[in-house]
């Protein structure tokens, strides 16, 4: 009996044991599986959340699209206010507007300077406003320049074309420019941003800034004062360093005659002026090639450069590239790789500045224009985070700058696709031929061929690769010449990139 006794306790203690077994397992089992469930879904949430992201930043990208798009459609637009709505017809209609600018503008105007007039809103008692679209952008400026005093004894007068929600915008900023005039400030609504003046409090003196600043300058900041003697200058030149730039063949007599060539020394020389070029280095690199100073003429010239910054993603990096600036002659400069997120516009005391990023900590560009120029920037248009235009008018003639930053070898071809789709666009905004197209557009044009006369010179350096084939296809399309290959420098200092090591040089 005793032997049973011990043989049943024997059994129960297996079955116990394995009862606690497939306890454990089953924990095991179901913690395996919950983890494998919450894994799949953690996975297919994080492509639905990519997806998301990415078509968010499209969203985006297509709004500031429309923006842009939307404002170059509208600027050669004026509204008249108050006239009578006594035409019959719409030949009438561009009567009046002809007459009344020849009236009170002293303007002779013919049909072809308009491409459309209309009635704004539906008709009723009160006489409707006029919008009236003119071919060129000359045009609306010299009317806008008499407005005040041309429209001053009569009940007539006229305004922007602005969209229905930059209108509401202008409302919105109307009450904070009321308040800033109250504290005694200066307030002005430009297009959708307020421009506030402030009076500086150890000074004295105004000092202008945006309500959405790139980034507020500091005392320590170094200040880059244009003489009056250079105040306006009409030529382009073009540093020794910089990027790639083009220029129209129809205004290269303009910009940038042939150059000749002293010693080892280029030289630029034009009907007004002879100078030797200065140069200009990323900040914290070390220039390799520093030039001497030299005096320059009075004369009228306007420079124009571009350099990749590599950041201004701080202030430290601003003031440090303003700093470098000192010992350049510059009027305008195009920005590569910026890396600042968003669209602005920022003025201080020595320069406007804008720029235009849509990936953090990547990509991005802008410009950097002296403060003088003020009057004569008409609009910057951002295309995309690697394209955007300024444009501007020097000594009264309408420029277009194009700013580019183009992807890195390692890029996709997508990517390259994209960036030359946004070049395109560039192009078919622009209404003027007198055009820059200027960047680091990462290419390498090497020595050009006899056939490529048109786009390139001869002073080409090492090998080409595939996106600088397809930088000579650009330039051939829209009928553009590459700068960088038209200038005669000894062969060791054709360079315009050099690697960490300093072993390997490159023009791009």
């Amino acid at each position: 009996m005793e032997e049973v006794m011990n043989a049943l306790r024997k059994i129960q203690s297996e079955l116990d044991l394995q009862k606690r077994t497939i306890l454990e397992n089953g924990e095991k089992v179901t913690e395996t599986v919950t983890q494998n469930i919450n894994s799949i879904l953690e996975d297919k949430f994080k492509i639905w959340d990519e997806k998301y992201e990415n078509f968010k930043e499209k969203l985006e990208n297509q709004e500031n699209r429309i923006y842009s798009l939307e404002k170059q459609v509208r600027k050669n637009n004026i509204v008249f206010f108050g006239i009578e709505e006594t035409e019959t017809s719409y030949q009438i209609l561009e009567n009046i507007i002809i007459n009344f600018v020849k009236k009170y503008f002293s303007l002779d105007l013919d049909h072809r300077d308009i491409k459309e007039v209309k009635r704004l809103g539906r008709k009723g008692e009160k006489s409707r406003p006029i919008i009236a679209t003119f071919t060129t952008l000359g045009i609306k400026i010299k009317i806008f320049k008499q407005r005040r005093e041309a429209l001053r004894e009569t009940t007539y007068y006229i305004a922007e074309d602005y969209p229905k929600h930059i209108l509401e915008k202008r409302k919105e900023l109307q009450v904070q420019a009321k308040l800033e005039r109250e504290k005694g400030n200066i307030a002005k609504i430009k297009y959708d941003k307020l421009v506030i003046q402030v009076k500086s409090k150890t000074t004295g003196r105004n000092k202008r800034m945006l309500s959405s600043p790139l980034e507020s300058p500091t005392d320590d900041e170094t200040n880059i004062k244009a003489s009056k003697k250079n105040k306006h200058r009409a030529q382009t030149e073009r540093t020794s360093n910089l990027s790639e730039g083009f220029g129209k063949p129809s205004i290269l007599n303009f910009l940038l005659p042939p150059p000749s060539i002293t010693g080892n020394k280029q030289k630029i020389t034009t009907k007004t002026k002879t100078h030797l070029p200065t140069r200009l280095v990323t900040v914290e690199d070390q220039d390799h090639n520093p030039s001497k100073n030299r005096s320059l003429e009075n004369k009228k010239n306007i420079d124009v450069c571009t350099i990749n910054v590599r950041s201004l993603s701080s202030a430290q990096k601003l003031i440090e590239l303003k700093e470098a600036l000192t010992y350049v002659k510059h009027d305008i400069i195009g920005l590569s790789e910026v890396r600042r997120l968003g669209e602005k516009i920022a003025e201080d005391e020595d320069y406007i500045t804008y720029h235009l990023g849509e990936t953090k900590g990547l990509h991005g560009v802008g410009f950097l224009v002296k403060k003088e120029y003020k009057e004569s920037i008409q609009n910057f248009t951002g295309i995309s985070e690697r394209v955007c235009i300024l444009e501007i008018l020097l000594e009264k003639i309408p420029f277009a700058i194009i700013q580019a930053y183009a992807p890195t070898e390692s890029s996709t071809q997508e990517e390259i696709d994209s960036f030359y789709g946004d070049l395109e666009k560039a192009h078919r905004l622009i209404s003027t031929k007198n055009e820059i197209s200027m960047g680091d557009f990462n290419a390498q044009i090497g020595t050009p061929k006899p056939y490529e006369n048109k786009v390139a010179g001869k002073y080409g350096f090492g090998n080409r690769n595939k996106r600088g084939e397809k930088l000579i296809q650009y330039a051939q399309e829209h009928n553009l010449k590459i700068l960088n290959t038209m200038y005669k420098a000894k062969h060791k200092n054709r360079w315009t990139w050099i690697s960490p090591d300093k072993n390997t040089r490159i023009m791009i």
